[in-house]
């Protein structure tokens, strides 16, 4: 089946990994078309958008990158673009990085 949207069992399959770098922080509230802006993001910037799905499909080394955001140890500028761009993510909306964007673009 042909995925035009990049979804693949829920999760949104990432870009290659280049030398882009996060250009979108959707910090907007949750459960307000999301998925749309997901999808649309996705398609206009030509590469995947990190979504609370991601997180709950994601291993144990982004679970534990959360847990340590949520219990305040702080990430510089380079990790947070590291960490959604080495994941091939290009965008992020919703929680939890609508919790950190002022230290994303920082």
């Amino acid at each position: 089946m042909h995925d035009p949207l990049g979804y693949a069992g829920g999760r949104q399959r990432p870009a290659a990994r280049d030398a882009r770098r996060v250009v979108v922080i959707g910090a907007g509230l949750p459960r307000t078309g999301n998925m749309s802006l997901r999808a649309a993001l996705g398609h206009l910037l030509g590469g995947a958008c990190y979504q609370m799905t991601d997180v709950h499909a994601g291993d144990e080394d982004e679970w534990r990158f959360w847990r340590d955001r949520i219990r305040g140890k702080r990430a510089s500028r380079t990790q947070w673009h590291e960490f959604l761009r080495d994941r091939g993510y290009v965008a992020a909306i919703d929680f939890p990085c609508a919790l950190f964007y002022r230290r994303v673009f920082d």
